[in-house]
């Protein structure tokens, strides 16, 4: 984890990381695979997820399943 958050941080310092959704995908998602979240199996994972739909239409990025 000590060698993904060291490259992170170098491209934040070089602003490699262009909009959010960048920055979610190359980032959050890097984290989380390397947390042993698998971030490429649609039953394990939601993106954009609406925890309350009939109170408001905020979003968490990404949530693991058992939410």
């Amino acid at each position: 984890m000590t060698e993904i958050l060291a490259e992170i941080r170098k491209h934040l310092q070089e602003g490699s990381y262009r909009n959010e959704e960048h920055v979610r995908f190359s980032l959050v998602g890097r984290i989380l695979e390397s947390l042993d979240w698998d971030i490429w199996n649609p039953r394990q994972v939601f993106p954009e997820y609406v925890p309350v739909p009939e109170e408001d239409n905020k979003k968490i990025d990404l949530v693991p399943h058992h939410l």
